[in-house]
């Protein structure tokens, strides 16, 4: 049974948990990356990841997941991720004119389709262009020593620059202000202090006057007079200083801060600039490993074509086996190695069916002769007379944004839809079904679909893209028997 969940969980750990339950599809132990980040760190892809046997260990629920275990128990918080990690490879070669088993087909399309929709989830990771920018290329510059990078005054292309940014000359200015403010500050609160200083000691002054005015009787009265008028200003002086010191403290304080904030406003762009490099990179790694999937597909079925084509679509020689619909003769080709045959007129090692086996063998058939070709609003239709059908049409299914119709959430959720489609005629039992998309609505991203549930009388075909609302076209073409 086919799994559609993404190829990625998360978890933030309580205190000691050692297991970790994950719902999506491997085949082996060694299908898994699994990374640790303690509570508080960032993330870092080579200090975070753990090592099987030695760090943890799996135990593998058939098409429906596993559980990773912790040979230690993680502390609360922690942050736990489990990432399906499949080698791009094929190990499922099919021989001419030999046995083509459902399961075995469904074993290879199943491998190749979790290829496909975990580079969907790395794409969904990655930085992209908004879908509304014309004419922008995302290429990088050549690299250059002490340079960041920049968009061009046209705001199409990526440049470097060496210069430094403004931002960063007014942050560094304002550094500076902070310090000739700090220092400021230090000098005011210095001279407040030495005006209370001198308040103190012109409060002595004034108590020796007083003294020295009940001495003389004479002139007590000048004496007392003068001393109170000295006290006085004694007393303002001093109110004096302890305001000019509240007032230097909190420039002091200001002082600083403006510096600690400017201190983090560079930390902060800095750690931008990272994590934008990385994201980058992880786009350009998923994008060829999607690119990777659908050139193998395209060197299968050729599409529509008005003669035998001589080389693939990527210009490479023909491989055994390959399809395409010569639109001349209005017929389905097969390449036999070294030939192009006609699928409704075989006389010998051609591909039939075969009643006992339920699959597609090499043998003759009886007649190649046609007997009925006919279509209707559900596509169009040939009949063989030695029992064999083939149906094909042309659909488009809209993807959809619902929460049970995508792989994550935000910027880059990969988006998918299955519709049931009716054969033009039924089969008698469940035929074999090919779909191939004959377009890229938009993004220049290729679409991916798929028959997802085969019926005798109706095919589901599910198709994945990276934006919702956009109707991707499809041909399929089901191969079986009529009687």
């Amino acid at each position: 049974m086919f799994n559609n969940n993404p190829g990625k969980q998360s978890f933030i750990a309580t205190g000691g948990q050692v297991d970790f339950d994950f719902n999506f599809k491997i085949y082996a132990n060694v299908d898994l990356k699994v990374y640790l980040t303690p509570e508080g760190q960032d993330p870092d892809d080579t200090t975070d990841l753990l090592t099987l046997t030695t760090d943890y260990t799996v135990v593998i629920d058939g098409d429906d997941g596993g559980t990773v275990t912790l040979t230690s128990g993680a502390t609360l918080n922690d942050t736990i991720v489990i990432a399906r990690d499949l080698d791009a490879t094929r190990d499922i070669s099919y021989v001419t004119n030999g046995d083509l088993k459902a399961a075995t087909l469904n074993l290879d399309q199943d491998y190749q389709t979790y290829l496909i929709i975990d580079g969907f989830v790395a794409l969904a990771s990655s930085i992209q262009l908004p879908q509304s920018a014309v004419n922008v290329s995302s290429l990088l510059p050549n690299v250059v020593g002490d340079a960041y990078l920049k968009w061009n005054a046209a705001g199409t292309q990526l440049e470097n620059d060496t210069t430094i940014p403004q931002s960063v000359i007014d942050a560094a200015a304002s550094a500076a202000a902070a310090l000739v403010s700090e220092n400021a500050a230090a000098a005011s609160a210095l001279a407040a202090s030495t005006s209370e200083t001198n308040a103190g000691t012109s409060e002595t002054n004034a108590a020796a006057s007083a003294l020295a005015a009940s001495t003389s009787e004479t002139n007590a009265g000048t004496s007392e007079t003068n001393a109170a008028a000295s006290a006085l200003a004694a007393s303002t002086s001093e109110t004096n200083a302890a305001t000019s010191e509240t007032n230097a403290g909190n420039s002091a304080s200001a002082a600083s801060t403006s510096e600690t904030n400017a201190a983090t406003s560079e930390t902060n762009a800095a750690n931008s600039a990272s994590a934008a490099s990385t994201s980058e990179t992880n786009a350009a790694a998923s994008e060829a490993a999607a690119e990777a999937a659908y050139d193998d597909f395209d060197d299968r079925y050729l599409g529509a074509k008005a003669s035998d084509p001589t080389l693939d679509n990527d210009g490479d020689p023909l491989i055994t086996g390959a399809l395409y619909f010569n639109t001349t003769s209005n017929v389905m080709k097969v390449y036999n190695g070294a030939a192009w045959i006609a699928i409704e007129g075989f006389n010998s090692n051609e591909v039939a069916y075969d009643d006992d086996t339920s699959s597609f063998i090499s043998n003759t058939l009886a007649s190649g002769a046609i007997i009925e070709r006919g279509s209707n609003a559900n596509g169009e239709y040939i009949k063989y007379v030695d029992g064999t059908m083939i149906c094909k049409a042309s659909h488009a299914n809209t993807t959809s944004g619902s929460a049970s119709n995508r792989y994550g959430t935000g910027s880059g959720t990969t988006y998918f839809n299955a519709t049931t489609r009716t054969f033009p005629v039924a089969f008698v039992d469940t035929p074999k079904v090919s779909v191939t998309v004959n377009d890229t609505p938009v993004g220049g991203i290729v679409p991916y679909a798929y028959a997802d549930i085969v019926s005798s009388s109706t095919v589901a075909v599910m198709v994945l893209y990276y934006q919702n609302g956009v109707s991707i076209p499809y041909d399929y073409i089901a191969i079986g028997r009529w009687k």
